[in-house]
């Protein structure tokens, strides 16, 4: 399973280092064409937070990918941050990840060093449960502690139908609601859902949800 996913994460390097992605991410010492990627992702970096749609990637955050947390693993901030979309000349990209790429990253981030049973329990200190969020990766200021960038979890995420075919717009990682061609129409609206482990835990706004919709 581990070799299937490198070998994955490989395509979606190759398809997009040359539309940018390659001088992009090698300002933070990362070459997502190296031989040995699964090696140059888990090597530590010397991140450069002052590139635009990086300034909120996670002060923990220190190589390209870091097992278990998305949010401190800086190929999948950038590929699934909507705040990069400049390359190395600071003119826009050209070519994103699909979601179904975003969705292999995000597998690898989890898959590579998954732990065991028990040590998920130990690391819960309560009863887990099979869970279905709404998950989205959110720019600093949309998270419950805004302290950086982050995958966000909901337990109630909100599609709609819709008069036209859904629309998604890569650069901004989401969907677009409105059809151009006539404001009478509005498009169907997906919303991502998956399963996860979970734990319940009380609040803590700097740290865990809920987020406050004041």
């Amino acid at each position: 399973m581990m070799d299937l996913l490198i070998q994955q994460v490989e395509q979606i390097c190759k398809r997009l280092a040359p539309h940018g992605w390659r001088d992009l991410l090698l300002i933070h010492e990362v070459d997502i064409t190296a031989a040995d990627l699964q090696g140059e992702l888990s090597k530590e970096l010397k991140i450069n937070r002052t590139v635009k749609g990086f300034e909120d990637f996670s002060m923990e955050g220190k190589r390209g990918i870091e097992p278990g947390y998305p949010a401190r693993s800086l190929l999948y901030h950038a590929l699934a941050s909507p705040n990069v979309n400049l390359g190395l000349n600071g003119l826009p990209l050209s070519v994103y990840p699909t979601l179904a790429e975003l969705d292999i990253i995000e597998n690898y981030v989890y898959g590579i060093k998954p732990p065991c049973l028990s040590e998920l329990r130990k690391r819960a200190g309560g009863d887990l449960a099979i869970v279905v969020f709404s998950t989205e990766y959110r720019p600093s200021p949309e998270t419950v502690h805004r302290k950086h960038a982050d995958l966000c979890f909901s337990r109630t995420g909100v599609a709609r139908v819709g008069t036209k075919e859904p629309l998604y717009n890569p650069v901004s990682r989401g969907f677009l609601p409105f059809f151009e061609r006539d404001d009478f129409a509005f498009r169907v609206l997906p919303a991502r859902y998956s399963a996860y482990l979970a734990v319940q835990k009380k609040g803590d706004s700097g740290n865990f949800g809920p987020m406050s919709i004041a």
